[in-house]
């Protein structure tokens, strides 16, 4: 879930009622909801993979709800679903090839 727009307190909320959102249901505004595929997109490509260990799959849904500000600033949170701290071990070398150890 990502919140976008007014105080901190403000994002933190909306971070967490975006997680809320069904997996399967983009946000009614079309920019929002085009931005939701594009980062889903983007970072399933990261090859993080499910318990960071590798795959096609990072993300279920990226979720964003916003909100209007009228700060100089625009405040982001990102609230992370079921995000268990797991290790793996990777070398990477000079030719880009990654070796999971």
């Amino acid at each position: 879930g990502v919140g976008v727009g007014g105080t901190a307190a403000e994002v933190t909320h909306r971070a967490t009622l975006a997680s809320l959102r069904p997996i399967n249901v983009r946000n009614p505004k079309e920019e929002y909801a085009q931005l939701e595929k594009e980062l889903e997109e983007a970072i399933n490509l990261s090859q993080i993979g499910v318990m960071g260990m590798g795959g096609d799959t990072t993300v279920l849904a990226v979720n964003i709800e916003y909100s209007g500000a009228h700060n100089p600033w625009l405040p982001v949170a990102v609230n992370i679903n079921c995000w268990p701290g797991r290790r793996a071990v990777c070398r990477v070398y000079a030719d880009g090839t990654v070796e999971q150890v």
